[in-house]
């Protein structure tokens, strides 16, 4: 008879491996209070929004109405402001950096024109100051043919020159006539000097016209001003008038830094 032997295993015991990736201790409240800190940030910056943009808005509105109420405009006229930067900052320090005014189709010299004003570094203590104050006032063909106001007449930009042309009737036939105007101010006036008269296709400078016609046709060819300082603030002086793009541009300063009726509201003169 075969006896099988007995066989006894030994089992090694294994041991167990390292965790995956163990979590450090207070990673997940680090976490947590990260997202918490990220919903606040993001709160505080909706209402810092929405309480900037109410002030913006009020104080534009209050910017705009006292610009109408200093400079006498229509109560009927839109004036928009603009104010650079955020507003709630700028109101804590009682200062504003840019300031932007602007009102389209003002009264103005007869007419009608585009008009803004920048405002820079505006005090806002019980006084109200301005570092500097610029403006502009803007005038387009539309705009420049209305100012002059003569019947059949239609006024343009071309270049650097304004110009203007009607039809005139002579022997029976229509002719179109031309004439072409340098801008400049003088003295708070806008000052329109001929630089060439057209006749039909053709074309002569002064020069021209003088040693055809003489002197004597050159009387209605003088320079024509309109004064744009009895239309604006006192304090306002006219710098320059030239034309820009598609339009008449005529730029002011405003001498005095106050912003007050006795700056800005009563009218200039010219001359």
């Amino acid at each position: 008879m075969v006896m099988e032997s007995e066989r006894t295993e030994v089992l090694v015991p294994v041991a167990p491996g390292p965790a995956a990736n163990p979590e450090p201790r207070g990673s997940g409240r680090a976490g947590r209070i990260a997202v918490v800190v990220v919903v606040v940030l993001v709160f505080v910056g909706l209402v810092f929004g929405v309480l900037d943009w109410i002030a913006r808005s009020a104080l534009q509105a209050a910017i705009s109405r006292s610009v109408i109420q200093v400079s006498g405009l229509p109560d009927t006229q839109r004036v928009d402001t603009e104010i650079s930067g955020p507003v709630l900052p700028q109101l804590l320090l009682r200062n504003l950096s840019l300031v932007t005014v602007s009102s389209q189709n003002v009264n103005l010299a007869g007419g009608a024109g585009d008009l803004s004003i920048e405002l820079a570094d505006v005090s806002l203590g019980e006084q109200a100051t301005a570092r500097e104050i610029r403006g502009a006032a803007r005038f387009d063909a539309g705009q420049l043919t209305y100012m002059a106001g003569v019947a059949g007449m239609t006024f343009g930009l071309d270049g650097a020159d304004v110009t203007a042309s009607m039809s005139v009737s002579a022997g029976g036939q229509k002719t179109s006539v031309g004439l072409a105007f340098t801008p400049a101010s003088s003295n708070g006036a806008l000052v329109l000097t001929t630089s060439s008269v057209r006749f039909g296709e053709t074309e002569m400078t002064i020069d021209d016209v003088r040693a055809r016609y003489g002197d004597d046709a050159l009387a209605s060819l003088q320079p024509r001003s309109v004064c744009l300082a009895s239309e604006l603030p006192g304090g306002m002086r006219v710098e320059s008038v030239a034309v820009e793009g598609q339009q008449l541009v005529a730029r002011f300063a405003v001498d005095a830094t106050g912003l007050d009726a006795a700056a800005l509201g009563e009218k200039g003169t010219c001359g």
